[in-house]
């Protein structure tokens, strides 16, 4: 078995793993943490700026964000617990929905300094009497729609080429870098099956094989030491 870098990734070979449907086969180019904190300091509200850092930092769909209330929040413990979305439909207009599947409904961890700002957002910007935590005019819902524009007046300002979805898989990012696992990106963004996490985020893992490749050596070296001494 060779180890090393391999010229295509694993995801396209296994025949289990169905290529992305259309719409999704383009991948998304996540943010730094450099940049994610330059487009919220480039926001013009401040609650655009929030929404900015809770997608940035969780992976949340505009639509999760949206449907937010105070009580999902326990600021104690800095997580988030989903059960909620904004939705707009044609003819029907925006309504919020409940999440459909079991694996949907979660409980997402946030960076404490993240909901320690949603905390003092609160503080001055009164939730809906639903207690919607974010919300316009006349306590109009945030759908995706809203939320994207906010996040695009943002990157204008900030020279940022980006958009809302485009947050979601930059939170995903975020937690690859510091190590999470795909069965725990598939727990982050509610997926029901693991290829579907796989589909939409496999680009994102390393598939280098440089880290098995520092394994490998660290046992062999150990190996030939032993053989040394013996």
């Amino acid at each position: 078995m060779l180890v090393g870098d391999l010229d295509t990734s694993p995801l396209k070979r296994a025949p289990d793993v169905k290529r992305p449907r259309p719409g999704r086969q383009t991948e998304e180019r996540p943010l730094t943490v450099s940049e994610l904190e330059n487009l919220a300091a480039s926001a013009k509200y401040q609650r655009d700026r929030i929404e900015i850092l809770v997608i940035g930092y969780s992976g949340l769909r505009a639509g999760e964000v949206g449907g937010l209330r105070v009580e999902d929040v326990d600021f104690d413990r800095c997580r988030v617990n989903l059960r909620r979305q904004v939705v707009r439909v044609t003819g029907k207009g925006m309504y919020l929905s409940e999440l459909k599947t079991k694996a949907a409904k979660r409980t997402v961890t946030l960076p404490c300094s993240v909901t320690d700002e949603l905390r003092e957002f609160l503080a001055t910007n009164s939730p809906t009497e639903d207690g919607r935590i974010f919300h316009g005019a006349g306590n109009a819902m945030r759908a995706h729609s809203a939320i994207n524009h906010g996040v695009q007046t943002a990157a204008k300002r900030a020279g940022i080429d980006t958009h809302a979805h485009a947050l979601r898989h930059t939170g995903v990012s975020l937690a690859i870098q510091s190590g999470a696992s795909p069965k725990s990106i598939q727990a982050m963004v509610g997926d029901s099956d693991i290829r579907e996490t796989l589909q939409t985020y496999g680009h994102l893992f390393d598939h280098g094989g440089q880290d098995i490749a520092d394994r490998l050596e660290a046992e062999r070296q150990k190996h030939l030491n032993e053989s040394r001494e013996a």
